[in-house]
């Protein structure tokens, strides 16, 4: 399949590699600046401040800046592919570490239970309480789920209902947060 910013049927090889100092120059490109680079790079002497007649026409019949903003948003959609990839490596190297981090914690707090001599002497009941604890916060992360997610997982219904009313709570004209002049909506969940 023929891509926009590849060389169009019958276009002429010259004005392709004009094209292609247009597409090149990204989203800051202007015509001016092309046929400018272009007159340096064969002589042609100085800046000039207007652009030629032929470059305004072939620029427009072989819709340059269509085809310009078609190769930027092909790029921009590979940058996001790389980026998600290396996200997710990302995400998978976390996983694996706060597993070995849990596993490690878990192994030393069994040790300890059953009042065995530790695998590592460098490991304290705190270090190994830390591990398991810092292991598990890293995997939810790593996973997708957010600590205040989890720390709303943990809660009452009163304490949701008291968080939602203090997060979600109007403010008043002053900023301080008291509607007492207002229309009188505390922000709370029974209306």
């Amino acid at each position: 399949m023929e891509k926009q910013w590849e060389r169009q049927q019958g276009e002429p090889i010259l004005w392709f590699g004009r094209f292609e100092r247009y597409r090149i120059l990204g989203t800051e490109r202007n015509l001016l600046s092309v046929y400018n680079a272009w007159r340096a790079e064969v002589g042609k002497g100085g800046q000039k401040t207007s652009i030629p007649h032929a470059w305004d026409i072939n620029c427009k019949r072989w819709d340059w800046r269509e085809r310009a903003e078609s190769w930027d948003a092909e790029q921009r959609r590979l940058r996001m592919i790389a980026e998600q990839e290396a996200l997710d490596e990302m995400y998978r190297q976390h996983t694996q570490a706060a597993i070995m981090m849990r596993g490690i914690g878990m192994i030393k707090l069994d040790d300890l239970r059953q009042n065995r001599k530790a695998l590592d002497e460098e490991v304290s009941p705190s270090d190994a309480r830390l591990l398991v604890k810092d292991g598990i916060e890293i995997e939810r992360t790593a996973r997708g789920l957010p600590k205040e997610f989890v720390e709303i997982l943990g809660m009452t219904d009163d304490e949701l209902l008291a968080r939602y009313s203090q997060r979600y709570a109007p403010a008043s004209p002053d900023g301080s947060g008291d509607d007492s002049a207002g229309d009188g909506d505390t922000g709370t969940l029974d209306k």
